[in-house]
């Protein structure tokens, strides 16, 4: 019930075995045929062990407590990791799968390609700080801007930029008169949220965005939304592009 999970289970060669996946899972596109069980944190207990599982692996960010509960009740194999949103998180992530689908021998290559993408990763040196605005959507006019201890305040760190909203954690509506004080240099948006403004024209309309740097010039970039948060085995591809984004800025 992760997409990075669901992800790394077919870098491993478990695709096949793979009975359900929640809505983050949307990457390799084979993900689309597999049986969807939901939005990770309104899960059903019923549904899930309806498809009878031998293991299902979550985050910690899963639930509701009552359907977690449901399913440790039983005798189904159950793993809940804890988000860190570190580089080395996707060596983690990758690890912690195999152990459970003792796939330890067929990880060692993925690690392998993993640990010498990440290695040729160079954090940009830039003449500025970068300040970014990450963009999600919750539907068409719920509109919220990611603050500290997210994935996406990680990834704008750790490719060498600035969140332009650092004042506190989570996700929140962000005011005109914040948005405005933040001026940020340039609007991140995950492919889900680009989808909501279609061509995007509609995205310079919010209220104030115009006053910004980043829309006056229209600076913009758009992320597979799993890539982007998953921490999972594309983060080293990420983490380049966010870079580079951020060097044609400077």
């Amino acid at each position: 019930m992760n997409g990075a999970f669901t992800e790394i289970l077919f870098s491993l060669g478990l695709g096949p075995k793979v009975v359900a996946v929640d809505t983050s899972s949307t990457f390799p596109e084979t993900t689309a045929k597999i049986q969807r069980i939901g939005y990770m944190r309104t899960l059903s207990a019923e549904g899930i062990l309806s498809l009878e599982p031998d293991l299902v692996l979550a985050t910690d960010a899963a639930g509701p407590p009552s359907t977690i509960a449901q399913i440790k009740a039983t005798t189904v194999q159950m793993g809940i990791w804890t988000e860190n949103f570190q580089m080395e998180e996707a060596e983690r992530k990758i690890r912690y799968v195999a152990r459970w689908t003792q796939t330890e021998k067929q990880a060692e290559a993925l690690l392998k390609e993993l640990q010498k993408n990440l290695s040729s990763f160079q954090r940009p040196v830039l003449s500025r700080p970068i300040k970014v605005l990450f963009l999600y959507a919750r539907g068409p006019n719920q509109l919220y801007v990611s603050g500290k201890d997210t994935a996406a305040d990680a990834m704008i760190s750790l490719s060498g930029a600035k969140n332009a909203v650092d004042g506190f954690s989570d996700y929140k509506i962000l005011s005109t008169e914040a948005l405005v004080s933040a001026n940020p240099d340039i609007i991140l948006l995950g492919s889900h949220t680009a989808s909501l403004f279609g061509n995007l024209d509609s995205l310079w309309d919010i209220s104030g965005i115009k006053l910004t740097r980043a829309g006056k010039e229209k600076n913009y970039i758009i992320m597979d939304d799993l890539m982007l948060l998953g921490f999972g085995p594309r983060l080293p591809t990420a983490l380049k592009v966010l870079a580079e984004k951020w060097k044609s800025l400077d």
